[in-house]
């Protein structure tokens, strides 16, 4: 991640703390969201000094074009994960009803 700038240190999600980022968009992100992106760091992936104890992934991040399209993709992805944790025995085709009705509906 390259000029990564740090915009808001506490951002609380589905009980889960975050840490709001901007930095430039790699070549492969560039078409998608543009010269900047925004993603979120959870602070289970921080250390002790703020620095990342882990790579992280796109899809961790909830990179997005914007701050509000971050937060609101990383608030789905948590809902999803938690329902998921809330009903173990659900049939995968239970969980994606239920994917289907938090991003699309």
């Amino acid at each position: 991640m390259k000029n990564l700038t740090v915009l808001t240190k506490k951002v609380h999600i589905e009980g889960e703390q975050f840490v709001l980022v901007s930095f430039d968009a790699s070549e492969g992100l560039k078409e998608y969201y543009g010269d900047r992106v925004f993603g979120l760091v959870n602070y289970k992936h921080l250390d002790e000094h703020g620095c990342l104890n882990k790579p992280l992934m796109n899809g961790e991040l909830a990179v997005s074009a914007s701050a509000a399209e971050a937060i609101d993709r990383k608030r789905k992805d948590l809902m999803c994960q938690h329902w998921r944790a809330k009903h173990p025995d659900a049939t995968e085709q239970e969980f994606i009803q239920y994917v289907l009705t938090v991003f699309c509906g």
